[in-house]
Order: C-alpha cells, then sequence, then structure tokens
C-alpha cells in the first residue's frame, strides 16, 4: 500500500510540474512536443557535413547564464557575446571538468533506481552485461545499447517520467531515454547526470536543431556523453549543453524549464571546415 501511495503521489507532482513546464516550453519554442523541440537555424553553408570543430552563433534569452554553464565543458570555446547573441566553437563531444557530487550516485525522486518496479530491468541488465562487457565493449557502451534497446515504444506524449515509471512503460522520448540511462549508472555504482540541451544533427544532405535531454557519466576518471535516444546515429551529432537536472526532487521541473529557457531562441549560423 505505501508504495502504490507514493507512486501515486509521485504522478500527481508530476502532472502539475509538467503542466506549468509545458506552457513554458511551448511559448519559448517555436515548434514543440513534450520534450523536444525543433530550434529554427538562420543559415548555414550545405556543403556538408562537416569535419572537427563547428562555429555557432545563436540567440538567447540570458547569454551570461549561457556561458556560465558552458564554461564548465572542454570542446566549447566562446568567441563573442554581442546583443544577446552567444558564438562560440563546439566539438562534437564536449567534456564536463566541473565537480562531480556525491548526489550523482543517489537515489532521487526522478533518477529512483531503488524503487521495486526497477528490480527486472537491472536484473536483465546484469545478466546480460556479463557476456557483453569485453575489451571491446565497455560498461559505457553495454549500458547505452541495453537502455536503447529496452524502450520499445519511443514516443512524444509523455511529458517527463521518472526512472522506475520508464522501466515499466518501456516508453518515452530522449528525457525518459536520458533518466533511466542515468538510473541505470548509479544502480551499477558509476556517478551519473541528466543534461538538457541543444543537439545538431547533420548528414551529407540536411542539419537540424532539437532540444535534447542526454546522460553524462563518470567513467575511468573523466565524465562521458551517453545519448540511448541517438544510439548509432548514422549522422554527425554535436551536443550544445545548457545545463543538468540540478533539482532531483518533487521541484525537478522547475529546473527543466530553467535549462528548457536558455536553450536557443534561434540559431543564426553554423559554419566549419568541410569534410572531403
Amino acid at each position: 500500500m505505501f508504495i502504490i501511495k507514493k507512486q501515486a503521489n509521485k504522478h500527481i507532482q508530476t502532472f502539475l510540474y509538467m503542466f506549468i513546464l509545458g506552457v513554458s516550453f511551448c511559448s519559448h519554442a517555436q515548434t514543440a512536443v513534450p520534450s523536444i523541440a525543433t530550434i529554427t537555424i538562420d543559415n548555414i553553408d550545405l556543403s556538408l557535413p562537416y569535419t572537427g570543430n563547428i562555429e555557432v552563433s545563436f540567440k538567447s534569452a540570458n547569454p551570461e547564464k549561457v556561458i556560465e554553464s558552458i564554461q564548465e565543458y572542454e570542446g566549447i570555446k566562446i568567441l563573442a557575446e554581442d546583443d544577446n547573441i552567444v558564438t562560440f566553437s563546439l566539438s562534437q563531444s564536449p567534456r564536463f571538468i566541473g565537480k562531480r557530487k556525491n548526489k550523482y550516485k543517489q537515489d532521487s525522486f526522478v533518477i529512483d533506481f531503488k524503487e521495486q518496479s526497477m528490480k527486472e530491468f537491472l536484473d536483465e541488465f546484469a545478466l546480460l552485461s556479463q557476456s557483453k562487457i569485453n575489451k571491446k565493449n565497455s560498461i559505457l557502451q553495454v549500458m547505452t545499447d541495453y537502455v536503447s534497446e529496452y524502450i520499445s515504444l519511443p514516443t512524444y506524449i509523455h511529458g517527463f517520467n521518472f526512472a522506475s515509471t520508464v522501466a515499466t512503460s518501456k516508453s518515452g522520448d530522449c528525457t525518459e531515454y536520458a533518466v533511466l540511462l542515468a538510473a541505470l549508472a548509479r544502480a551499477n555504482g558509476l556517478s551519473s547526470r541528466v543534461i538538457i540541451g541543444t543537439v545538431i544533427i547533420m548528414d551529407d544532405v540536411s542539419v537540424d536543431a532539437v532540444g535534447h535531454a542526454w546522460t553524462e557519466v563518470w567513467y575511468n576518471n573523466e565524465w562521458h556523453i551517453l545519448d540511448a535516444a541517438l544510439n548509432n546515429m548514422p549522422a554527425q551529432v554535436y551536443y550544445m549543453p545548457t545545463g543538468e537536472l540540478s533539482n532531483e526532487g518533487p521541484g525537478f521541473a522547475i529546473s527543466l524549464m530553467e535549462n528548457t529557457i536558455l536553450m536557443p531562441i534561434k540559431i543564426i549560423n553554423i559554419s566549419g571546415t568541410v569534410l572531403r
């Protein structure tokens, strides 16, 4: 009875917070579905794809806060900031170099890996990982593959669900992939964070920028970007972090909203060295 009541209370709190977040999110983005938004790109050299770092200029509602956040990353270099437009150099996988906090290993309201409903999900991974983890496949890749395949019903109808709900429903969008992967990492003794930001996805003929969520995991003394939602995507993906889900408690949606507001209003320009 306690578990049922606890889960019911979590659902009620989540619904109320996500209603607030949905209003804010849809007013910020031109095109939006829960947890993801297409971001307008004004100008880009269509001689694609690029190689190495790219240069990105985007309009921000709070450029100072954006700069403060991305200064904690290697692979992102601020080039200019003027009239709410931030220009920076971006590598494909910038690396977080900030402090590793104790909470990144702990069970929380959102990353609730100790819930009973997580047991089957975690037990299946424990069994699978015995044969999958080897010199060619680190635990990071095996975890990412597992979550990518485990969520069998990708959908955009969810606003944001905590890990135990995703483990049961096996459905969701990028935020659900991110929280479930973070929970799996913590259950295996690894520090993890859920990151909110923008991804630039490019192939031979097109470039898209979308709001996105992914996971960062501490392994071998450094942070790694893991993305179960875009796992093995046959395209170049550049990650532009806005910030982490710093509040994993009942007020988590406030943290989501704060990071959403920091996403680019629009991207002014993308340029880079063309891959020949």
